[in-house]
Parts: C-alpha cells; structure tokens; sequence
C-alpha cells in the first residue's frame, strides 16, 4: 500500500493530562509533501516528523508560552483550574524555603519555573532534571505522593541564631542546662570551615585577586559591629566602675584591660597576643575564629590539606587527654579548635557525597537532644561530649546547606553576631535593676533588649556597611552567587 493512499487516523493521548485529558486527532488529509497533508482535529499543520513530533511542539510551545506569563496571571491559571490552549493541570508548588512559582503539568512530574539570572543547586530535592525551554531554566522534580503537608523549613540564619541564644542562656541563666554553650561555639567554628570553604571555592577562588576580596569582606562583616560592641563594653565598665561594682558577676572575664598588650589583643582580635580583661566577654572565641579565616584558604586549596589538619587536630586533643580539667584549654584556645574548622571544610569538599545523609529536621533534633546528656551524665560535656557535638554539628550543617533561605531565615541570621556580641553588656544594664542577677526574669529582659537593639544594629549599621562589600570574581554578572550561596 502506498503511503498516503487512504487518509489515516490515530488518537494520541497527550502527555500532560491526567485520566487521558488533552487528548488530540491526527488526520491524513491529502495533498502535501509525499502527498499527504497532516493536520490534527483542531486544524493545526503538522509536519512530517508525525504524530509524536506534533505532540512534543504542542507540548514545548504550551510550556513556553506560560513561560512568557507573569507569575500573577500563572496564579490566576492555577485559581481557575488550568484552563488554556491545553487542557491539563496547572497547579502550584512551593519550592524549598522560598515562594511557590509557576508549575506546569499533572501526574508525576512538575516543571519549576525559574526567573532569568535564578539558579538552583543541583541534589536540593532528590530527583530533579534540569532543562532549558525557551531561554530559561526549567527545573523537572519528580513529586512521589501528591502535595502533602511537609515540615516548615529552616536555614543557616535560624541556626545561628538558636546557637547564639543558647550562648546568651548559658551565660545569663544559671539554671541552663551545662555544655550547651561550648557546642554552640564548636558549632559555629564547622560551620565557619564549611562555609568559608564553600564561598572560596566557588565564588572568590585563591588567587591573589579572589583572596583580597575575601579579606576585605571578611573584615567588613567582623570588626565594624565588633569595635561597636567594644565601645558599648567599655563605657559600660567605666560607668560601673565609678561606683564599685565588679561586672565579672556576670562573666569572669568582663573587665577593663590592664596593659597596652591586652589593649591590642582587644583592638586586633591577633590570637597569638596573651588577652586580659575583654570588654566584650566572647571575644575569645571570635579572635578564635579571625585566625583560622586566615588559614581556611590552605584548607578550601585541596582535600589533602583538610585531612592533614583534622589528623593534626584529633592528635594534639588526644594529647591534652580527655578529662574535665583539660576542658578549658581543649574548648578554648587556637590549635586545638583546628578540629571543627577542619572538620566542616572537609565536609564541604565531599558535600556532594554527604548530601545523601542530609536531614535537617532529624540533624537539628540530635543536635539538640545530644545536649541534655548532661541531665544524666554530668562529666559528659566536659569529656567526650565536646567532639560528639562536633561530629553532630557537621552533620547538621551538612544538611541545611542545601536548604533556600527566605527573607526572615536572612533577618535571623543576621540577628545572630550582635547577639552574640552584646548580650553580656545588654545584661549588665540590668544588674541594679533586678537586684539579683542570673536569674529567668533577669534572662528573659536582657534577652528581649538584646534582641530590640541587635534588630536596630542590623537596620542602620550592618546592612548599609555591607552594601560597601567588594564583588567576589565568582559571582555572575546579574547578582547570582556561583553555589547558590548569598
């Protein structure tokens, strides 16, 4: 029989509709090429590719053309139950931490619309494909089991602050549960090492310009608020100090420096300077930390290097000996904190193979869980439960750096640093006011000033200096950050 000899029908079921909607008649009408002309049952041209081409260009320029559509006519679709020039299921599905955007067909598969310039971070929801139609990125997640109810999530900007609230608990409550603030520091160093691994590999890079840039940023986001925070330290010492009243009550280490060399240790933050009095009490742990921003580069440069220090990290508190009378000097001074900044920059470097074990939610709870231990085993913290913290902390951090930060995920996160600065000095306000000091009201009104001025701090201080940052060389052209990282 000769091609096109007598007219040929077929009914295709389209791809896009549930229970066989959008369904379309192809029809061998004739004249044409090889002597047949093709059109379907609603007159459109189809080519020569045949039944399955024509749906595959319907299917793209459907696709494309809700592309082209604002995100408030997509909501009204998806209000009116998906009517358009095909008929299939417009819904709406949220991504993690952020909006919901356009999501084009039923079934098992959802198409994420992302804007021009927005990128995603491939392995953030297990099965997505990526695409490109029409000029954009198109993100294909498999959606096992329907739209049910999921977990509220969470960022790094809501973990930094529970961990600068449990170091502001615990050293304002005396009633906080122990350990809870040496897990929170440990917690901050991995994170620290994940993160300045992370931006140094995939936005600033070790060369001689991406380094500059880093150590400009890096000195932008430390010691601006920092120098803020001494000045408050020290008028309130000084003001106290007229009328006798020794605020080491509070901290043992709030008092005024004796010494031109304890005075530059509080200017420069120089680990290797012997420290005295600290106007801002935690400044230890950020001198701690300013020192291994230093070295973090040798550590994001090569895996190798990671491993070395973790190995050289693990030797020198095994060293020490695990016993509560070395606590002090295992939890608080410079080499033997190599530990959790090595351990979350070589976390980062196989984070694409940790990401299997991510769980936020689960990670956060045994983070937390973990601290109360100490309910039954004092010694614990001051032992072995420093590095199981630690072990913890990688895991959790791991798991919530795939997860997309919102507006008030970012307001919290920056709420955390002047947190942590000024709490003690907040505190210190207060000691006439309510008699006794360490107590749960007493917390509870210096936390919640704290708070109030650390909003106030970010508004007017923070959030305009950083606006003077310098562009990392990785970032792209139209503000997006190689990584996914702000």
């Amino acid at each position: 029989m000769l091609f096109g000899e007598q007219p040929h029908r077929a009914t295709v079921a389209s791809a896009a509709g549930r229970g066989g909607a959008g369904r379309v008649r192809l029809e061998d009408t004739g004249s044409g090429r090889h002597g047949v002309r093709r059109r379907c049952a609603r007159g459109h041209r189809v080519g020569p590719g045949g039944r399955r081409n024509h749906l595959r260009r319907r299917k793209e320029s459907h696709r494309a053309h809700l592309l082209e559509r604002g995100p408030a006519r997509r909501r009204a679709r998806a209000g009116r139950g998906g009517r358009g020039r095909r008929r299939g299921r417009l819904g709406r599905w949220r991504r993690p931490g952020g909006r919901a955007h356009g999501s084009v067909g039923g079934g098992r598969y959802g198409f994420r619309v992302f804007r021009p310039g927005q990128r995603h971070a491939a392995g953030d929801d297990p099965g997505r494909r990526s695409a490109v139609l029409g000029g954009r990125a198109v993100s294909v997640s498999a959606r096992e089991g329907g739209s049910g109810w999921r977990l509220p999530q969470f960022g790094f900007g809501t973990c930094r602050l529970v961990l600068a609230s449990l170091v502001a608990a615990s050293h304002l409550w005396s009633g906080m549960i122990h350990g809870y603030a040496a897990y929170a520091v440990w917690a901050f160093f991995a994170l620290s090492g994940f993160l300045m691994t992370l931006v140094l590999t995939t936005r600033y890079g070790v060369d001689r310009r991406g380094l500059g840039a880093y150590a400009f940023n890096r000195f932008m986001r430390i010691f601006p608020l920092y120098w803020l925070a001494t000045l408050m330290g020290v008028a309130t010492l000084w003001y106290y100090g007229r009328w006798g009243v020794d605020l080491r009550l509070i901290n043992g280490e709030f008092y005024m420096p004796a010494s031109l060399r304890e005075w530059s240790y509080v200017l420069t933050l120089f680990p290797g300077i012997h420290r005295g009095g600290l106007p801002v009490p935690v400044s230890n742990a950020l001198a701690i930390e300013v020192g291994y921003y230093m070295l973090m580069p040798l550590m994001a440069r090569s895996r190798s290097t990671a491993w070395f220090a973790v190995a050289v990290a693990v030797m020198l508190n095994l060293e020490m000996g695990i016993v509560g009378s070395s606590f002090g000097e295992r939890y608080s001074t410079f080499l033997p904190c190599m530990l959790p900044f090595a351990a979350g920059s070589l976390a980062c470097h196989y984070r694409e193979a940790l990401s299997r074990f991510s769980m936020p939610w689960t990670s956060s709870l045994a983070w937390l869980a973990h601290g109360l231990l100490w309910l039954k085993f004092p010694h614990w913290p001051w032992t072995w439960g420093l590095y199981a913290s630690a072990v913890l902390s990688v895991w959790m951090v791991v798991s919530l750096h795939r997860q997309r930060s919102g507006k008030v995920d970012r307001l919290l996160g920056d709420l955390s640093y002047p947190v942590y600065l000024i709490h003690t000095t907040v505190a210190a306000w207060f000691l006439c006011l309510c008699g006794e000091i360490r107590t749960p009201a007493f917390f509870l009104k210096a936390f919640a000033l704290t708070l109030a001025l650390s909003w106030l701090i970010v508004a007017l201080i923070d959030r305009p200096l950083s606006r003077m940052k310098r562009k990392a060389p990785g970032d792209t052209p139209n503000g997006g950050r190689i990584g996914g990282l702000a």
